[in-house]
Order: structure tokens, then sequence, then C-alpha cells
């Protein structure tokens, strides 16, 4: 940009009356929208691709020095040169440019306040933003292409259980165990188990600290489990009241992928071997050469990757796989072995909450995620008419499964939950279809009685009810005091229509096979607080027609959080009690008024007959 372009810019600025305490309103809000908007990782970033993009247009010197500094039709031949010499000389990925493009696309937005997804000349000044340049954007396409034509994948490869049961193998070899110390390995095991289990990345698990465990839990049924409070992720860095809670339970059938056991050995290890953890104890603790544990500070990232590289190395993981283990692996490949591989298969809803998803998160982003590297990277499917091929690599995404395949445990509880309460159903039912049809038949059997004695003669033998045969009968179905619940614990819920749905519908998918407004007193006794709230959404969203926008107008940002829109319904439901006093108040006051009105009336009305009488 030239002199002249930069002199209009100011002068339509002064035009359009911008006084300086507006000018510095304006620029306080757009200091405090820069400092949430983006995360700090991602503003260190842009930082530094700023910084070396300067460096390298001082480098070209001439008129192509001040490329960033004023906009003008070399800004765009600077960038793409920049990222040329990143990208082609230097080798780097298409990943880089694109942290390039981004940083100089919002740095030409605040700095020069471009707009619009375009970028040309008119009325002698530049228009639009300069990373629309259309011989840039042809580079970058070209540069895309590139990259995934020669197969490098730069996202981290997925952990599938196998390669999983590959490393807790390896690190239980008595070689490896011998060469990096028992605790290191178990800590490793704990760690690759427990990020497999909750799909975290790996520096989201080493925040991890001895208050976010509860241990020693039980089941309503006496079966052991813990549960885990997962506060920071990359959606959520701080806010406690937006952490997940998770139940974590035996997997006998996935024993290298088993958080509960794998977990637990390593905290009785550190118990063993240095103290009983703290609130503020970090579960995964430094580790020194010699094996000595610093609880109060967490293990480094870099060598949690490096430990990584060793072993998925030292496993041979990578003999047939294009690309490395990094952060995202047990992320990525516990999401896709629940979603896709495991027996029982988990629905889109529960993976995007289980692995932290913001709720506007979209579905394809989600699924790119899931099934990316599962489609690129596979070994390919070649032997697909083959009678005899790898069943392994053929595992069918939401497929029905083989007849073959043996029943789980799990699978076996499931039935049998759904059986009991269709049995109890059936039996309830029947029952008072019994207590009918008794009713019925003994009305019936009194009135024949009856019509008989009305029809005898004094000739016919008068009927001896002492010889009668006795009537047969009808057997009272036992009554059952036992009736189990049918859930150990309602389910928890983020959304409040997931509260109206378990009222009205249940939820199988989480247990819940029985809707709660059929549940029985005795049922209700199993979890009678989360019963009340469901029953008071339900009742609410029954009591505004079933309509959203009622509800919305009613409890407004109430909707966001459970807890905050019971609140608002209980304080609702106490004005609608005080209106209804109010109205109930006013009617009795009125009543009131209109019987001294009527009584004042009829003690005028004989005095008024008097004096007309006298008169007439």
């Amino acid at each position: 940009m030239d002199s002249t372009t930069v002199s209009e810019s100011l002068s339509i600025n002064i035009e359009a009356g911008i006084n300086l305490r507006d000018a510095l309103d304006a620029a306080k809000k757009t200091k405090t929208a820069h400092r949430y908007r983006f995360a700090v990782k991602t503003k260190t970033s842009y930082s530094g691709h700023l910084e070396r993009g300067k460096k390298y247009a001082l480098s070209m010197g001439g008129e192509y020095s001040a490329a960033f500094d004023e906009l003008s039709g070399a800004t765009p031949v600077v960038l793409l040169a920049f990222v040329a010499f990143k990208c082609d000389q230097s080798s780097l990925s298409y990943k880089t440019a694109e942290g390039i493009r981004s940083s100089f696309k919002q740095y030409f937005k605040d700095q020069f306040q471009c707009q619009g997804n375009f970028w040309r000349f008119e009325n002698g000044r530049w228009l639009g933003n300069p990373v629309y340049d259309q011989a840039f954007e042809d580079y970058m396409v070209s540069l895309k292409k590139r990259d995934g034509r020669n197969g490098q994948s730069k996202q981290s490869l997925a952990m599938s259980y196998k390669d999983l049961t590959k490393l807790m193998e390896h690190l239980q070899e008595p070689d490896v165990i011998a060469k990096h110390g028992e605790g290191l390995c178990l800590f490793f095991q704990a760690f690759a188990a427990t990020g497999f289990a909750l799909w975290t990345r790996n520096e989201e698990l080493l925040r991890l600290k001895g208050k976010d465990l509860d241990l020693g839990l039980k089941t309503d049924c006496g079966r052991s489990y813990f549960k885990i409070t997962l506060t920071f992720r990359k959606t959520n860095q701080a806010n406690a009241e937006k952490a997940n809670i998770y139940e974590i339970h035996p997997l006998p059938e996935e024993p290298h992928a088993c958080c509960y056991t794998k977990l637990q050995t390593w905290i009785k290890w550190l118990e063993k071997n240095s103290r009983a953890l703290h609130p503020e104890d970090f579960v995964f603790p430094s580790l020194d050469n010699k094996g000595r544990v610093k609880l109060k500070e967490a293990f480094s990232h870099p060598k949690i990757q490096s430990l990584l590289d060793e072993f998925t190395d030292a496993a041979n993981l990578l003999a047939e796989r294009n690309g490395r283990y990094t952060t995202h692996c047990f992320r990525r490949g516990g999401a896709q072995h629940r979603f896709m591989f495991a027996k029982e298969k988990w629905s889109l809803k529960a993976v995007k909450w289980w692995g932290g998803w913001s709720e506007g998160e979209g579905v394809g982003t989600v699924m790119r995620y899931l099934l990316d590297e599962f489609v690129r990277y596979e070994t390919g499917y070649g032997d697909m008419l083959s009678p005899v091929k790898n069943t392994s690599r053929h595992t069918r995404f939401m497929g029905e499964s083989s007849p073959t395949e043996l029943v789980t445990v799990q699978t076996m509880d499931t039935a049998l939950d759904t059986l009991r309460i269709a049995i109890i159903n059936d039996v309830n039912k029947t029952q008072q279809e019994m207590k009918k049809e008794v009713a019925d038949l003994g009305a019936a059997i009194t009135q024949q009685i009856q019509s008989l004695f009305q029809r005898s003669s004094p000739i016919v033998n008068p009927i001896n009810i002492r010889h009668m045969a006795p009537l047969p009968s009808v057997v009272q179905p036992p009554q059952d005091d036992t009736e189990p619940p049918v859930a150990p614990r309602i389910p928890d819920i983020i959304h409040w229509r997931e509260a109206v749905l378990q009222w009205e519908e249940g939820d199988p998918e989480k247990g819940l096979v029985l809707a709660l407004r059929h549940w029985t007193p005795r049922m209700r006794a199993t979890d009678p607080s989360r019963y009340s709230q469901r029953k008071l959404i339900a009742t609410e969203f029954a009591l505004l027609g079933r309509n959203l926008y009622n509800m919305k107008d009613t409890h407004g940002g109430a909707l966001e959080s459970v807890s905050n829109l019971i609140a608002s319904i209980r304080a609702k439901n106490k004005q609608r009690i005080q209106e209804m006093k109010g109205t109930s108040a006013s009617k009795k006051r009125q009543e009131s008024e209109a019987r001294e009105t009527e009584e004042e009336n009829e003690e005028e009305e004989p005095l008024t007959r008097r004096k007309h009488h006298k008169r007439t």
C-alpha cells in the first residue's frame, strides 16, 4: 500500500466521526476478544509465523521489505514466496502452509481491518484480504494435492486394540522391565490404558490429579468400579461445571485395555514405593532416572512422547503403518474401537459425550476424526472375495455380528435385565386381568344360583347345598414383595430434553428400559432425587404445551444447564402459587363486598316501602 492509500484510509476514519472515547472502548473490547478468542498455543504459533514472515520480507529488500507493514500489490507476492520457501525448499508440510495462511489472515484483519474473501485493486486502493489473491490460492491448492499424493500422514496414527495388545505384552517382558524398571513399565501401561479408555490427548491425561479419582465404589449389584473426573480438555480448560465424570468398570474381555486394573496396579505401586496419593498429587508424576517419584511434579510431555516412540518402535508396531504415534494416538484409537470394532458398538451421541466434543461440534467433523485414518491407511481389501480372507481387517462398520460369535457376559446381563422387566410387566398385567375375571366369575355364579332357587318348584327336591360339589377356587397369583428396580440408578443427563425423554420413553441405551412415568413406588425409592427432578422438568414441558419456544420464553438462559433449569422451574412454581393465592384472595374480597351490598340493599328496601306508604 502506498502513502496515498494510507492517507485515504485515515481520512475515511476521520470522516466517520469516531471520537476518542469510542475508539478507546473499541480497543478495549478488541483486546478482550483477542485474549479469549484463541488458545494460548494458537496465539504463540501465530506470533511465530508472523515474526518469521516479517524477517523473510526484510531479507528480500527493496519494495518487498515493507510488504507486511503496509498493504500493496507486493503483499501476496511476498506471502507466496515465504510459504514456498518453507514448504518447497525446507520440505515442510501443507499443515505448516495452512498455519502461515491463518496467522497472516488474522493479522491483516486486526492490523488493516481487511474484510471479505477477495483481493482486488479498485478506485485507487486495494480491497479485501491478501490471502485470497488468486495466485496464492492456486499455490495452496497445489501444495495440498502434493501432500495428499505422497501418502505421508502428519496426523497421529490410531492406536488400535491390536496394537495396544502388542504394546502391553512388550512392556510385560522381563528384558524390558529389567532395562527400564518395573515402575516405568507399570506407569506406561496405566497411562496407555487410561488414555485408550477416556480418549484423552496426552497433555490432558498428564494433568490428572488425586482429587480427580474416586476409588472403591460399588454398584447396587455389588460390582466394583471407580470414577474419574476429567476437567481439563481442549474444549474445557478449567470450568469444573463442564467436567465429565467417567465410571471405570472392569473389562475382563479386553484385559489390555482395562483401565480399572492397570490404573489401580500403578497406584498400588506408588503407595508402596512412595506414599498414598494426596488430592493435589499428580496421578502420573515425574520419575527421575533412578525411578524416584516426584508426586507434585507432572510427567513432561516431551518425555512421554519419547517413551511412546521408543516403546512402539521396539514393539514393531510401525512395520506396516505409514506415520507415527503422537499425542492423539490413544484418543483416536479408543474412539474408533468403541464406534466401529468393539462387540458392543457405541452410538454417535455417546461418542461425542465421551470424547469431550462440544455440543455444537458438527457430525461431519467427528466422523472425519473417526474414519479418516481408518480409511486412508488400511493395507487393502484385495481379498474381499476370498473365503479365507483376514477377518481382522474386515470388521463391518456398524454391521451385524457373525452368527457364530460368542455371547459376552455384558450382553447376557443386558438381555436378562430386559427380560426381567418384560416379565414383571407381564405378571402385573396378568394379575389385573385375573382379578377382573375372578370378580366377573363370582358375580355370574351368584346370579346363576339365585335363578336356580327361584325357578325350583315344591315337587322338585330342594337342592342340598351341603352335598353340592364345591366350586373351583381361583388361585390368586402370589404377590412378589421383592420387586427389583428397573435400573440401579437413573442415568446422567446433559440437556433438559433428555429428562423429558427418560420420563416419557426411557433410555434403553443407558440401561433405562422402562419409562420413569411407569415406575412403581418401590422403583422410585432407588433414586428419588433424580426421579423427582425428571418429573419436574417433564411436567413443566407439558404445562407449557410441549413447545420449545414457550420453554425458552419462560426460562431463557436457564435451559443451558439442567440445575439452573430446575431452580428456574421451582421459582416459577412459587410465583404461580403466589399469583393463585392473590387471585383467590381478590375473588373472596369481591364476593364479600357483593354480600355486604346485598345486605345493605335488603335493609334499605323495607324502609323505602314505609316512606312510600306514608306519602301515599
